[in-house]
């Protein structure tokens, strides 16, 4: 076992709180704004959909502190209790973008300023520990979804690290996992943008091979139907039998994946309980709560969901691509928010859901259509099951790394400078 030391963070790092924007300075392009809301569970969420920006002279103008660049450790100074793990106080991220974002108030960022007691990506690893984050959510104080920590009780949390070269190689190792799990998600991301083009421009627009010679009217093809979802898809309720379906693998509504197809964690075995249903591979989940964001994830395998998802088979094989891809779009999204009760929390009912409107193509052009996304949707899937495991072998060997208790010490690691940051990239 590798030798140890303890040290307080502050001594080594400093935790800054962003910067507090004015409303009225946010626009539609320009300079991303990292809020607490864009600090995910280990990943930094700047989508289309999560982010607003500053114009370049109003970035420009503030402190470079609050700038924030490839390799900057992120944490979410304001969340949830720890009773709501996906939006819980302390979530830790690391940057990895190219380009510069800034940061807003009760977002932190976490810096090394002494190189010589901690290395970066080891107190990246070190803060991404659950002993590390439970530590900083007990200390949160204020309303069960409005709990706040203060970036100087974050400097006063004790942590044991290993010496500064033995730092440095798990560092190394452990971006290693994160670069083939990075890698992975963002080929999902272009296998699913792709997807959604080409429906798109089949299905939306309406220029889908031999559409020139095609009657239609205003605009549709006349020999198009349309009806309702219930019509093509159908919700699965078959429940969660203890003894039969214990060893399945559980996606919980809050372990879904948001905006993208591929499911990508799992939860686990003490969570299971008799309010779920079982899924089977080619399922479409469909969260139906609004905070959730009506998250449309493909199953890869056979598991068990919350009840308040929605498990949607397609009614024959041949719909099944289409229907993903219809589902997974944000006109789907938007419909679906358009048709759902409730104020606090906005849910969609399939009692409601079912009556959402699909203009359908014949066969034949289905069948083409598979012919192309088919195989992206399989390799989604495979993608899936590559993040779920790369990222259960790394959480395995996270605390017994970061602690020692897995020395590395005799580990002859000798990366080049341009190495190094190419395992960052």
């Amino acid at each position: 076992m590798s030798r140890v030391s303890q040290l307080r963070l502050g001594q080594a790092a400093r935790v800054l709180s962003g910067y507090a924007f004015k409303s009225e300075t946010f626009a539609s392009q320009g300079v991303p704004v990292i809020k607490i809301g864009n600090i995910g569970d280990g990943n930094v969420l700047l989508g289309p959909d999560d982010t607003e920006y500053v114009p370049l002279a109003a970035a420009d103008v503030i402190d470079q502190k609050y700038s924030v660049k490839r390799g900057n450790i992120l944490m979410s100074l304001t969340g949830s209790h720890m009773t709501h793990p996906r939006s819980v106080v302390g979530r830790v991220a690391q940057y990895q973008e190219s380009f510069t974002s800034v940061l807003n108030q009760r977002a932190g960022k976490v810096t090394v300023t002494d190189a010589r007691k901690l290395n970066n990506d080891y107190l990246y690893y070190l803060l991404s520990a659950p002993a590390s984050k439970q530590a900083v959510a007990l200390m949160a104080h204020g309303a069960a979804n409005q709990a706040n920590v203060s970036p100087r009780d974050v400097e006063k949390i004790k942590f044991n690290v290993l010496r500064i070269e033995e730092q440095q190689k798990v560092g190394w190792i452990l971006n290693a996992y994160g670069r083939l799990i990075r890698n992975n998600r963002h080929r999902v991301s272009l296998l699913e943008k792709l997807a959604e083009q080409l429906y798109r421009e089949w299905f939306v627009r309406f220029r889908f091979p031999g559409h020139q010679n095609v009657e239609k009217i205003h605009g549709v093809p006349a020999d198009w139907s349309v009806g309702p979802l219930g019509s093509y898809a159908r919700s699965i309720v078959q429940k969660y039998v203890a003894d039969s379906d214990s060893a399945l693998p559980l996606v919980d509504l809050e372990k879904m994946a948001a905006r993208t197809l591929a499911i990508t964690e799992l939860g686990h075995a003490d969570e299971l309980s008799t309010s779920r249903i079982v899924f089977a591979p080619g399922d479409i989940l469909f969260s139906t709560i609004r905070p959730y964001l009506y998250k449309v994830n493909m199953a890869p395998f056979h598991g068990i969901t919350n009840t308040s998802v929605l498990v949607l088979r397609a009614s024959r094989d041949v719909l099944r691509p289409f229907l993903t891809v219809t589902l997974f779009i944000k006109d789907t999204i938007a419909w679906a928010d358009q048709y759902s009760s409730g104020t606090k929390m906005p849910v969609i009912s399939w009692n409601v859901f079912r009556k959402m409107p699909i203009r359908l193509p014949k066969d034949d052009l289905l069948e083409r259509f598979n012919t192309f996304v088919s195989p992206m949707l399989d390799q989604i899937k495979t993608l899936s099951l590559g993040i779920i495991e790369l990222t259960e072998a790394r959480d395995r060997l996270l605390p017994r790394l970061i602690s020692g208790k897995l020395s590395v010490e005799n580990l002859d690691i000798h990366i080049p400078p341009s190495m190094a940051e190419e395992l960052k990239a």
